[in-house]
């Protein structure tokens, strides 16, 4: 989905790039998730992670915006125009792509602490096949 909207936006390929930033980021800061949910809590770790999350899907309202407004129009500011130009929106999107996968990571690996937490040795099985079939379908 992010590559079509991508696309239709006028940024060919870049769904591509931005999903693959985000799995690399993701596999590169799963130890990184354990380490800050030990050293600052499950609370701060889920909330550090979906604050990442929640600023790629922000971020990619940039090349919509950018889709359907005029890019050179007279008087506009240079900060509109700052926010219009492809290469800063390619940077920008790459970045919180890159956090993005770092949130996803932090909450996936909560999650699963979570669940180990609440349930008993009896019910885990369970428990993480119910999130893995919701994951998985997805």
């Amino acid at each position: 989905m992010v590559d079509d909207i991508e696309q239709a936006n006028g940024f060919a390929n870049l769904g591509d790039i931005l999903l693959a930033v985000m799995n690399v980021a993701q596999v590169l800061s799963g130890v990184a998730g354990a380490a800050m949910s030990a050293r600052f809590g499950m609370s701060k770790t889920i909330n550090i992670g979906v604050f990442f999350f929640v600023a790629f899907i922000f971020s990619l309202a940039l090349s919509s915006w950018r889709a359907i407004q005029s890019v050179d129009e007279a008087g506009t500011s240079w900060f509109h125009q700052m926010l219009m130009n492809k290469p800063f929106i390619v940077a920008i999107l790459v970045a919180t792509s890159f956090g993005g996968g770092i949130g996803m990571s932090f909450t996936a690996q909560i999650q699963g602490e979570y669940i180990t937490l609440c349930s008993t040795e009896k019910t885990k099985g369970f428990y993480f096949g119910y999130v893995w079939c919701w994951y998985m379908a997805s």
